[in-house]
């Protein structure tokens, strides 16, 4: 039987609507990194604007796991783990931390997991062929091949967001951050300069990579544009800032941040105004600690759906005879 929709009825339903947005999250708030805070490294997550509180472990094991990296639709989070009694090998898991699984398992160190844009593929960097050279897998443990097979260091591969090109850092006379296509078949090199550049990041439009680099004597995070034009530095933050991330909008990128021995915490740095936002306050209420590598969530706006949220609107539409 059909039942008459008054205007109280719609009003209410608006107001629903309302409260749902209000209970919504911004994923581009959401940063996922690894930490030293207990016995071993963990794979954290974090509320960028609620700091501390918002903190999750999501790995939970008593084995080194870090640098984490999200798939394109924010669903899994790749990342490097020395459990299994391996030096490294590349896992996936669930957002969540569920259906942890090795995804490379090999006697060689395997560490810096990049997600292909269309989610299919993962590049990283191995030590299989003596030296880290880059490889991809598919996201089942197949298809796995070598991109490059250098006589140095290839390591610290990003996809780009069109999925034309991997920059990875290079150390030939030095360290230069290079782009290779997904078919190893093309190599170019972005920066040249006598000091370490590395750590490449894009933005989600790709038109930028920031970076850390040496130039200016203490590892700083820059930014240049696609094709290695005009650099600037972004941060003058004392102390080495290093693992360049871009937030979804471009606007801004969070980075670690190493104060003193044994310590480091996480940072956002605006691409405009250069103002910087402390993150992380671990090392400042607890004592050394380390919050390495983070990793913006890419998508741009995610639904809090936990139980809390639904009870509290259940409830709050019963009140109002909505239900």
């Amino acid at each position: 039987m059909s039942r008459d929709v008054t205007p109280t009825a719609i009003a209410v339903r608006v107001v629903a609507l309302c409260l749902m947005v209000l209970c919504a999250r911004r994923s581009d708030a959401e940063l996922a990194f690894s930490a030293n805070r207990g016995q071993a490294q963990e794979i954290y997550s974090i509320d960028e604007r609620v700091g501390e509180p918002s903190v999750r472990n999501l790995t939970n094991h008593f084995a080194n796991d870090y640098m984490p990296d999200w798939s394109p639709d924010g669903r899994q989070i790749a990342f490097t783990s020395d459990r299994d009694d391996s030096p490294g090998d590349i896992f996936v898991m669930d957002s969540d931390g569920a259906s942890q699984r090795n995804l490379t398992r090999h006697p060689a160190r395997d560490l810096d997991p990049s997600w292909a844009p269309d989610g299919k593929h993962i590049a990283f960097a191995s030590w299989r062929n003596v030296r880290p050279d880059i490889f991809v897998v598919d996201i089942d443990g197949g298809g796995l091949r070598a991109l490059t097979e250098h006589p140095h260091i290839d390591w610290e591969p990003s996809w780009s967001p069109d999925g034309r090109w991997i920059a990875f850092t290079s150390w030939k006379a030095g360290a230069d951050i290079h782009l290779i296509s997904p078919d190893g078949d093309v190599i170019t090199r972005l920066t040249d300069h006598p000091e370490e550049d590395s750590q490449a990041s894009w933005s989600s439009d790709g038109r930028y990579i920031a970076f850390t680099s040496r130039r200016d004597g203490l590892p700083k995070i820059y930014v240049m544009e696609s094709d290695g034009t005009r650099l600037r530095r972004l941060a003058d933050e004392p102390g080495w800032d290093l693992d360049p991330t871009w937030s979804p909008d471009g606007s801004t990128v969070a980075f670690a941040s190493l104060r003193g021995v044994g310590s480091s915490h996480l940072m956002t740095v605006d691409i405009d105004t250069r103002e910087t936002t402390r993150v992380t306050m671990w090392a400042d209420k607890w004592g050394p600690g380390e919050d390495r590598h983070p990793a913006w969530l890419p998508t741009s706006l995610g639904v809090d759906v936990s139980v809390d949220h639904r009870a509290l609107m259940w409830g709050w539409l019963k009140r109002l005879g909505a239900l």
